[in-house]
C-alpha cells in the first residue's frame, strides 16, 4: 500500500461514523442507513473554501499530500443532536491503519462535513457500538471523490428512538448525559458569539449543549465585548447582554455650503444633511473632505466614547473669479471652448488658460491668462475692427444713399470705414425705381459703386393708375390675419401682451447658457407674428429673385419648394424684404423684438412652461441635427406651440430687430434690445444645431450682413 493511501486509510475511520452505521444494535442505538437517491454531486458550490473555525479567512483544506480536499457534506433526518456530536468526536472513531479523512466540521445547521482525500475509492467504518463496516464510493454511492469539489448525501435514523431519546446523549462510557438549549441575545443583534474560543455563530443564537458551564464572548464592531459563563442546568438557559458602546460620533460643518465629499481614515463617507457622521469608532482619525473648484482639507479628529466632536472646516478656494468683456458680439473662447458672447463671468481652477475673443471682421484677441487661486480678474478685451470705404455715385445724382439702413446723404457719396464683408446699398429717389445693390468691402481698399436709376416699367405703372389689387386680406374674430400678395398667401397670428419671466427660466436646467441669465421681468403689448417663417414662395413674390450667399442659391441640397423656408438671408436682405412687402401691402410688417420672439415661443399667456417652444420633447416640434436629415423641411410639418406657430424650434435660426446684447436683472416694459452693436440677435436653432441650441431661452447672434444656409426670417407686427 503506498503512503498516500496508508494515510488516508488511517484518518478516514472519521467517515466511518458519518457515512454508514449499518450494525448498530437496536437496544444500544437505532440503526443509521443512508437515504437512497441522495449521495450527488454538488456543482458550483465553493463553500468548501471557508475554514468555519475562523470566519475571517478563506483557506483551503488539504491532505498530508497538499491536494485540495473534496467535501462530503452529510445531513441527518431523525437523528439527534447528541448523536452527531458522537459522531462528530474523534475519540470514538477507529482505523485499521489508514484513513481518507483530513478534517470533519459540525455545524449549526445539523450537518456534518468530511474533507476527504480525492481519489479515494473505499472507505472502513468502525464504531464501537455499530461494529466494523466496508465501504466503497463508486459502488454504494457512484461517486468518484474529485479535489475542490462539493458532495451530499443524507442519513437516516429510526424515527421512534429518535423521539425518545431527543433530549439523551451519552459520553464515551455510555453514561447518559443530560442537554439543554442555551439562547443568547444582544442589544443591539447581530454580534459574534464564541463558545469556549470558537466561533458559533450571531445574536440572537441558540444551540442544544450537554448541561455544563461554558464561556462566552460577544463581539461586534464599535461595540465593547461582553463575556460571561453560562451554566446549562436545565431545558432553557437564556443570556441577554447590553453591549456598551465603543463609538461616538462626529458633527461637521463645512464652510462655504456646497456639496463636500467626506473620507474618513480613507473610506468615502455620504454626508447628511445636519452634517452629523454617527457611530464611528473610538480613538484618533484622518478626516478629509473635498469639493470641487476647492483645496482639500484635512484633520485629525479624536472620537470618545459616547461624545460628538464638533469639526469646522473651512474649504480654501482653488479658483479665482474672472470676469472677461469684449465687444457685443464677440465670441469668448477658453482653451478652445467657447464660453460666452460679449461676456464671461466664472469660476476657473488655478492654472494657465489661452484666451481668444472673436469677432467676424474684426481683428482676433489672444492671450494666456494666469489664474491664480483666491484672486478675482477683470480683463476688458477690445477688438480692431477691420474697414474698407465705399464711394458711390449715380444718373441721375441726388439719390438718397443708404448702407444697411443706415442713410448716408444724396449722392455722390462717399462711405468710410465701413467694416469689410458684405452691406446692401439701397438709392431711393422720387419718380424712380429704388435699386438695391451687394457690394463687398476689402480690409483698407476704397470699392467704387456706380449705378444708373431706373424709372418704373409700363407693366408697374398701368398697374398703379389701374387700382388693381397686388394685396387682400382676410382677418378672423381672434384677431388673426391672413395676406395674399401676388398669388401667396401668408398668416399672422394675434399674440396678447402680458408678463413673463423671460431667460434662463428653471426648466431649462444645465442646458442654459450664461448670456440666458439673469432671468428678468418683461411686459410686452399685443402684437402680431407670423404662423410660420416667410417661405420660399414669400419671398419670391416680394423680391422677385432667390437670395445667395458665395454663388450658391436654394437647392434640393438643404431645402428647395414653395413651402420650405426662405434661406441665405442676411438682416439686412430682410429690411430690403419688409421694405417691398409693407409698399405692396400698405402695412407696417417688422422682425419681432427678442422678447417678443421669446414670449410667443413659449407660448404667451398660455404658456405651459416648455423646454422647447410646444413641448419638453423636441422631435415633436423641431427639426434639428439628429431628425432633419442635414437639411430643411417645409413648414408646418411639425406640431405647433400653445399658441399655434410652427417651428419656432428648428428648421431656420429666424432674425430678430434687436442689436445683440447683455441681458439685465431690472424688469423692462416692450424691450427692443441694445442701443448699438455688431451683431444682430438670431433665436430658435435651426436643422444644422442640436437640442440644446433649439430651446425657448436660446440666444445666437452674428452681422447683418451674414448669410448661411440655416437662417430665414419669421414677420411680426
Amino acid at each position: 500500500m503506498n503512503k498516500q493511501i496508508h494515510h488516508a486509510v488511517g484518518r478516514f475511520a472519521k467517515a466511518i461514523l458519518l457515512l454508514l452505521l449499518f450494525l448498530t444494535p437496536a437496544a444500544v442505538r437505532a440503526q443509521l442507513s443512508l437515504k437512497p437517491g441522495t449521495a450527488k454531486e454538488v456543482p458550483n458550490d465553493t463553500e468548501f473554501l471557508l475554514h468555519r473555525n475562523d470566519p475571517s479567512s478563506l483557506v483551503d483544506i488539504t491532505d498530508d499530500n497538499g491536494q485540495v480536499c473534496a467535501l462530503l457534506k452529510l445531513s441527518f433526518e431523525y437523528v439527534t443532536k447528541c448523536d452527531r456530536e458522537v459522531l462528530a468526536n474523534p475519540r470514538t472513531m477507529e482505523h485499521d491503519g489508514a484513513t481518507f479523512v483530513t478534517k470533519i466540521e459540525q455545524k449549526e445547521d445539523g450537518q456534518l462535513w468530511l474533507f476527504l482525500t480525492p481519489g479515494a475509492n473505499y472507505l472502513y467504518l468502525k464504531h464501537p457500538e455499530a461494529g466494523k463496516v466496508g465501504f466503497e464510493f463508486k459502488r454504494d454511492l457512484g461517486l468518484n471523490l474529485k479535489s475542490k469539489t462539493v458532495y451530499e448525501a443524507t442519513v437516516v435514523g429510526d424515527k421512534e428512538w429518535y423521539y425518545q431519546q431527543l433530549k439523551q446523549c451519552h459520553d464515551d462510557s455510555g453514561q447518559a448525559i443530560q442537554s439543554g438549549f442555551l439562547i443568547i441575545k444582544s442589544q443591539p443583534e447581530g454580534a459574534m458569539v464564541y463558545l469556549n474560543g470558537d466561533y458559533a455563530g450571531e445574536t440572537p443564537y441558540q444551540v442544544m449543549k450537554p448541561y455544563g458551564t461554558y464561556y462566552y464572548e460577544l463581539r461586534k464592531n464599535l461595540y465593547h465585548t461582553a463575556e460571561g459563563q453560562a451554566k446549562i442546568a436545565s431545558a432553557r438557559t437564556e443570556v441577554n447582554e447590553t453591549l456598551r458602546p465603543d463609538h461616538g460620533s462626529i458633527r461637521l460643518q463645512v464652510t462655504p455650503a456646497g456639496k463636500p465629499m467626506v473620507t474618513l481614515d480613507g473610506v468615502e463617507l455620504a454626508l447628511p444633511a445636519d452634517g452629523l457622521l454617527q457611530s464611528v469608532s473610538c480613538g484618533k482619525h484622518q478626516l478629509t473632505v473635498r469639493m470641487d473648484m476647492y483645496k482639500p482639507a484635512q484633520q485629525e479628529v479624536t472620537v470618545s466614547e459616547g461624545q460628538t466632536s464638533q469639526i469646522s472646516l473651512e474649504m480654501k478656494p482653488n479658483f479665482g473669479e474672472i470676469t472677461l468683456t469684449a465687444d457685443a458680439g464677440a465670441d469668448i473662447y477658453l482653451n478652445g471652448e467657447r464660453k460666452g458672447t460679449g461676456r464671461y463671468t466664472g469660476r476657473l481652477l488655478e492654472g494657465l488658460y489661452e484666451v481668444d475673443v472673436r469677432k467676424p471682421h474684426y481683428r482676433f484677441a489672444r492671450q494666456q491668462l494666469q489664474v491664480v487661486a483666491g484672486q478675482d480678474q477683470t480683463i476688458a478685451y477690445e477688438l480692431t475692427p477691420i474697414y474698407g470705404s465705399l464711394a458711390v455715385m449715380t444718373t441721375p445724382m441726388d439719390a438718397e444713399l443708404f448702407v444697411d439702413g443706415t442713410s448716408y446723404g444724396p449722392t455722390p457719396a462717399m462711405v468710410d470705414r465701413l467694416l469689410e464683408g458684405e452691406h446692401t446699398v439701397e438709392l431711393r429717389k422720387a419718380g424712380y425705381a429704388t435699386a438695391t445693390q451687394k457690394v463687398s468691402i476689402q480690409e483698407q481698399q476704397s470699392s467704387t459703386l456706380e449705378l444708373t436709376l431706373q424709372q418704373p416699367s409700363a407693366s408697374e405703372q398701368k398697374m398703379a393708375a389701374s387700382g388693381q389689387e397686388v394685396c387682400s386680406q382676410v382677418a378672423d374674430h381672434n384677431g388673426t390675419n391672413t395676406y395674399t400678395v401676388k398669388g401667396v398667401s401668408f398668416t399672422m397670428v394675434a399674440v396678447k401682451g402680458g408678463t413673463f419671466t423671460m431667460g434662463a427660466t428653471s426648466e431649462q436646467g444645465s442646458d442654459a447658457y450664461s448670456d440666458e441669465s439673469p432671468t428678468h421681468q418683461v411686459t410686452l403689448s399685443d402684437f402680431a407674428i407670423g404662423e410660420t417663417e416667410v417661405t420660399q414662395e414669400l419671398w419670391q413674390a416680394v423680391m422677385g429673385y432667390k437670395p445667395t450667399s458665395g454663388g450658391s442659391q436654394w437647392s434640393s441640397s438643404f431645402g428647395l419648394g414653395a413651402q420650405y423656408p426662405a434661406y441665405y438671408v442676411s438682416w439686412n436682405d430682410c429690411q430690403e424684404f419688409i421694405s417691398k412687402l409693407n409698399a405692396l401691402t400698405g402695412q407696417t410688417f417688422r422682425l419681432p423684438t427678442e422678447a417678443e420672439w421669446e414670449y410667443a415661443a413659449r407660448g404667451g399667456s398660455q404658456s405651459k412652461g416648455y423646454k422647447y417652444s410646444g413641448s419638453n420633447t423636441i422631435r415633436r416640434v423641431a427639426w434639428y441635427t439628429s431628425n432633419s436629415s442635414s437639411a430643411t423641411h417645409p413648414v408646418k410639418t411639425k406640431a405647433a406651440n400653445e399658441l399655434g406657430l410652427y417651428d419656432m424650434s428648428g428648421n431656420v435660426w429666424e432674425w430678430c430687430s434687436d442689436w445683440y446684447g447683455f441681458y439685465s436683472s431690472s424688469a423692462q416694459t416692450n424691450p427692443t434690445g441694445a442701443s448699438s452693436g455688431s451683431y444682430r440677435v438670431l433665436r430658435g436653432g435651426c436643422w444644422y444645431y442640436n437640442a440644446r441650441n433649439c430651446r425657448v431661452s436660446c440666444r445666437g447672434s452674428n452681422a447683418p450682413s451674414y448669410r448661411y444656409y440655416d437662417i430665414g426670417l419669421r414677420l411680426a407686427r
